[in-house]
């Protein structure tokens, strides 16, 4: 035991205060590396962690837009299918005030009493002659314009000539 106390008189203070320094640097460089250890597996935990969540966004965020395509397209085809069936039921519209039109015609002419429908068809009649009368008119009149026309020429022909 003596000399253990012989070789501590023998140690000096300097030597002494560069081991402990020495020894409190180790234990800190420890501390240190565990602790960046432990920083470095939380950093990798979160890392994972924020990838997941982006995964799940982006699924989500997917899902979401096959969802709204799906959606869009069952719209057009009811729009689709509206405008057919409007279209359709215009047509219909369009056939039923077409037939009601021949049937209310039909009636009005059933209705109108014979001395009716010949007093109409003797009025379109002689409005009809009167169109041809008149036509027949012009045309005499534009032939007798035409002979004039000619005779005029072939007096001056026969005047040009003699």
């Amino acid at each position: 035991m003596d000399s253990d106390y012989s070789r501590l008189d023998s140690v000096s203070d300097e030597e002494l205060t560069y081991t402990m320094q020495r020894r409190a640097n180790e234990e800190q460089e420890l501390k240190d590396r565990a602790l960046a250890e432990k920083l470095f597996s939380d950093l990798q935990i979160s890392a994972q962690e924020q990838e997941r969540r982006d995964s799940e966004l982006a699924k989500s965020l997917c899902d979401r837009e096959s969802e709204e395509d799906e959606e869009r397209r069952k719209r057009e085809q009811q729009d689709e299918e509206l405008a057919q069936k409007l279209a359709h039921q215009c047509n219909e519209e369009e056939e039923r005030e077409r037939k009601e039109r021949e049937e209310k015609d039909t009636k009005v002419a059933k209705d109108m009493s014979d001395p009716e429908l010949e007093k109409i068809k003797r009025m379109a009649q002689e409005k009809y002659d009167q169109q041809v009368a008149i036509a027949l008119f012009e045309d005499d009149l534009n032939r007798n314009k035409e002979d004039e026309e000619q005779q005029m020429k072939d007096l001056k022909l026969a005047h040009a000539l003699d």
